[in-house]
C-alpha cells in the first residue's frame, strides 16, 4: 500500500508533534530536579588540659543553627567554687570564626566541676 502525499505530510507533522512533545517532557523532567540541602549534625567531645567537653552537639541547616546539650567536667578537681564563669563556643562556618554559643554563671559560689553548656538556637550561618 502506498501513502499518497497528503497521508505522508501528516504522517510528517504527527512525527514532529510526537518529536517535540517528548523534548519538552524531558526539558520538564530536568528542571523538576530538586536542589539539593545539607544538613549536618555533629555530637562533638574531647579535652584540654583542665577540662573534658563529652556529647556536644551541633545542627546545622541552611536555616538554623542549634547548639549545646554538651557535658563539662574539670579534671583533676572534685570541687572548684566561684563567684564568675564564662564559656564561648567557637566554629569555623565558610572561613570564618564565629561564636555559635556563650554561657555565664555569676553571683553566688558555684560548684562549676561539673556543668552543662545549655543550649542556643540561632539562625541563618551558612552561606
Amino acid at each position: 500500500m502506498i501513502a499518497s502525499r497528503g497521508e505522508r505530510v501528516s504522517l510528517r507533522k504527527k512525527g514532529i508533534v510526537i518529536f517535540l512533545s517528548i523534548i519538552l517532557v524531558i526539558f520538564f523532567l530536568v528542571g523538576c530536579e530538586k536542589e539539593r540541602v545539607n544538613n549536618y549534625y555533629l555530637s562533638l567531645s574531647g579535652e584540654s588540659e583542665s577540662w573534658e567537653v563529652d556529647s556536644y552537639k551541633i545542627l546545622l541547616k541552611p536555616d538554623t543553627l542549634k547548639a549545646g546539650n554538651g557535658n563539662l567536667t574539670m579534671k583533676k578537681k572534685t570541687e572548684f567554687n566561684t563567684d564568675f564563669f564564662s564559656l564561648r563556643v567557637h566554629a569555623v562556618i565558610d572561613n570564618g570564626n564565629r561564636v555559635i554559643q556563650g554561657k555565664s554563671i555569676k553571683g553566688c559560689e558555684s560548684d562549676i566541676t561539673q556543668t552543662t553548656t545549655g543550649a542556643t538556637k540561632g539562625g541563618t550561618y551558612v552561606s
